[in-house]
């Protein structure tokens, strides 16, 4: 229950509540600061964020490829990008000593 509570009020001072109406815009004394944001709320974009058909670059291709289709290959490419940095910093700093057998 107070879990429900909690949850609830976070989620709420998230969402910018509906400021004011128009009717007290005119009546308040600072009128003019609160019909700026009021405007400023208006002019926000709504709905989806348009998809860019043809990414340009590495990197928005990319996120078109694997990140918007829900795909595990970033992950996979994630820790063999991990396993090659590692051995490499593994060969630099331990392994290069024994090439020649040494020790």
């Amino acid at each position: 229950m107070l879990r429900n509570i909690l949850f609830k009020r976070s989620l709420t001072t998230l969402i910018p509540p509906k400021i004011v109406s128009s009717h007290q815009v005119a009546k308040a004394p600072n009128a003019k600061r609160v019909s700026n944001m009021v405007n400023f709320y208006k002019s926000l974009p709504q709905g989806p964020a348009p998809t860019n058909k043809n990414p340009k670059g590495l990197i928005n291709w990319y996120r078109a490829k694997y990140f918007e289709k829900d795909s595990v290959q970033p992950l996979l490419h994630l820790v063999g990008a991990v396993l090659i940095f590692s051995y490499s910093m593994d060969y630099y700093f331990h392994l290069r000593h024994h090439k020649d057998g040494g020790h």
